[in-house]
């Protein structure tokens, strides 16, 4: 309860930190007015978002002791779910800043997270906010930006690794999945549109972070409803119910959990327990309620049961205020710049340039990033241990204001001209921009080693017949165990075992791998692309590009910018095959080339394209003039290109082809994807 003493001109003042909902609920008003009165910095919640994360200790009170009486300093609020425990405010009352509140609050936070098993905690805060400094003091690390509100376009991701191994302590007690069954009191308050915090639950699904679904018990309590519960059911319907029974020795449990002593309960208690049973027997990885009784026995029942219990408040993300979707760029507008790379420059011009830490050494080669005649990024990679396939790399960034696209660049033409599989080590010389885009490409930070970053590079598409080979593969180049038999696909954050009882979700480990992991279950997606750009594109066939042909093919994040029309048959995780039309001139044949993964998709008004999405398009202005007034955005990572491309005849000869000859986005069932793939020799 007394975790932080603070100075104020030589007084020793301490701070008191509450998170019980009974000891907090009496700060409610205090809570959500300090909030409204920084809204610019933190944006805007309703009153019952706080209410719902007050009863999950989702919030952190500080009182400061002062004149022989305690008052409210502040709060922390947390929400977010497994692995990642997310923290939407932290903020101190002004006439009581500069005294360590903010500190104790998020040391208290992080300590939260640890004893709920998260995995990583993190932060959004606007660009320009001075508070961008107190993260980096407090440890944690700058992983990237996205888009925020229309008062902060963007915004830096704080992140901190709370788990005791590089990849994590797991998700324990809580079951794998992104599937969440959704409680009725939230079909009703999302139906309302009075500043409702159930909406959260339903953008999230549109944005297809998590599955939902209702129960029998649901849709029967809803069907009784007069008024707002008529559009609730109409939303309710929009969703799959859930088959089965609920198990009665689960629901008695249940109800010692939530009702201990109670003999009697309310008939909308009963049913709240049947739903619980329900999506415990339906193996859901989350309940999503705004009951009070449950939302505080959360803990208690994730002690018996592989079940997350969430307020929609767990959902609210900055996007939420803007449009859907979301979007890593960068600082720096180099949109228009003209880079290239030096190999082996020499060392004055690495000393002139300010380099003098990449000189030296007997290094395999050297190789800098150009702006003309500036140099902006250096790597410099050692010797290959053939042996045990371990390659060290060091890499140097100038002060340019654009150190994360510099890194982003050169670490993108040396993942092209480094065709080996290996377990590669950097070291980074550089300022706290390139630290998200050495993560963006996959490096996990080694604790405890400084600016040290790992990966095990093994591009490949991965799928049951070669799973095998490839389990055997990472384990030697990584030590990473990966399960003897493929998992079956759930969600794309779903975890991973990869040996000593550690897991890792599963989008982060193919970034840490360069590969794309089609297990069984995961559908995918065909997008037809034109030979004209396919060269800048894949690195595989023409055109004037935006950024130099070179430079398009070094950026780790690229997007296919496409008809919003395509937007049901396309979600963030689907593995993505790209089919190149047939060249008229040379009559080759249309064919699957390469594939891909999904990371987002995003709908974008055509005039008001964002800068930092224009560096990821292989299109030119005049392209992007031809399409209609909105464009959907599909950004995608980890492009392998297939050792053999998989003909047209080919896909029909294997019953894999379109119709219509792949002239539009076409989703693609589990079995037809891993037959195109096993045809293109991965």
């Amino acid at each position: 309860m007394l975790p932080a003493r603070a100075t104020n001109q030589g007084k020793i003042m301490i701070i008191k930190i509450l998170n019980d909902a009974n000891a907090v609920l009496p700060y409610l008003g205090e809570i959500a007015a300090l909030a409204d009165s920084n809204k610019q910095a933190l944006g805007f919640m309703p009153e019952s978002a706080y209410e719902n994360a007050i009863y999950k200790k989702n919030i952190l009170v500080a009182l400061m002791r002062e004149n022989g009486g305690e008052s409210f300093a502040g709060h922390l609020f947390l929400g977010g779910r497994h692995p990642e425990k997310k923290i939407y405010q932290i903020v101190v009352a002004e006439k009581q800043r500069q005294k360590g509140i903010a500190g104790a609050l998020l040391r208290k936070g992080v300590n939260f997270a640890k004893s709920a098993k998260y995995s990583i905690i993190s932060a959004k805060v606007g660009e320009t906010l001075p508070a961008n400094e107190f993260w980096r003091k407090q440890g944690f690390s700058l992983v990237g930006t996205t888009k925020g509100k229309s008062t902060h376009p963007v915004c830096r991701i704080w992140q901190k690794n709370i788990a005791p191994s590089l990849w994590g302590a797991g998700i324990e007690g809580v079951r794998s999945g992104n599937l969440y069954i959704v409680d009725t009191n939230v079909f009703i308050d999302a139906a309302s549109q009075q500043n409702s915090v159930g909406r959260f639950v339903f953008i999230s699904a549109g944005r297809g972070e998590i599955r939902l679904a209702r129960t029998p018990e649901t849709t029967g309590e809803l069907l009784k409803f007069k008024g707002n519960g008529k559009p609730a059911l109409r939303l309710a319907l929009k969703y799959p119910e859930l088959t089965g029974s609920p198990d009665n020795n689960v629901t008695e449990t249940l109800r010692q959990i939530i009702f201990p002593g109670k003999h009697l309960i309310r008939e909308s208690d009963e049913l709240d327990l049947k739903c619980l049973s329900v999506a415990i027997a339906a193996g859901a990885a989350g309940f999503i309620t705004q009951d009070k009784a449950i939302l505080q026995k959360h803990a208690d029942i994730n002690l018996q049961f592989p079940l997350d219990i969430l307020s929609p408040a767990d959902m609210w993300d900055w996007e939420m205020a803007t449009q859907p979707g979301g979007g890593v760029g960068s600082v720096a507008d180099m949109s228009g710049t003209v880079f290239s790379v030096v190999k082996n420059p020499d060392n004055a011009a690495l000393k002139n340039a300010g380099f003098d830490g990449a000189i030296g050494g007997n290094p395999s080669f050297r190789a800098a990033l150009m702006d003309e005649e500036k140099m902006l990024a250096v790597v410099v990679a050692g010797k290959l241990d053939a042996a045990a396939s371990k390659q060290k790399i060091s890499l140097f960034l100038a002060e340019s204001g654009a150190e994360e696209q510099a890194a982003n660049m050169i670490l993108g033409w040396f993942s092209q001209n480094f065709d080996k599989d290996a377990s590669i080590e950097l070291e980074l010389h550089g300022g706290e921009l390139a630290k998200s885009a050495v993560i963006a490409r996959g490096y996990a930070h080694d604790e405890g080693k400084g600016n040290v970053y790992r990966k095990t590079h093994v591009p490949r598409a991965i799928i049951k017949n070669n799973w095998a080979a490839y389990r055997s593969d990472v384990n030697r180049l990584g030590g990473i165990l990966l399960p003897e038999q493929i998992p079956n696909f759930r969600w794309r954050m779903q975890p991973v075992e990869i040996g000593e009882g550690r897991t890792v979700p599963l989008n982060k480990l193919e970034d840490y791998l360069s590969s794309v992991f089609v297990l069984p279950g995961r559908c995918g997606v065909a997008f037809p692309i034109k030979p004209w750009f396919a060269e800048e594109f894949l690195g595989s066939a023409g055109q004037q590009p935006l950024l130099p042909p070179a430079a398009a093919q070094w950026l780790g994040h690229k997007s296919y910018l496409g008809s919003v029309t395509s937007r049901s048959r396309v979600q963030a995780g689907m593995p993505l095959l790209f089919y190149q039309s047939a060249a008229e001139k040379n009559k080759e044949p249309g064919r699957i080339v390469a594939v891909a993964r999904v990371q987002r998709v995003q709908i974008w008004r055509k005039n008001r394209i964002p800068d930092d999405t224009k560096r990821r398009l292989v299109l030119t202005e005049k392209d992007i003039a031809k399409m209609g007034k909105w464009v959907m955005e599909t950004v995608f990572v980890n492009c392998v290109i297939l050792p053999k491309p998989v003909t047209l005849n080919t896909l029909r000869r294997i019953q894999c082809h379109d119709p219509a000859d792949f002239i539009t986005t076409t989703r693609m069932p589990y079995d037809k994807v891993r037959k195109i793939l096993k045809e293109g020799k991965v």
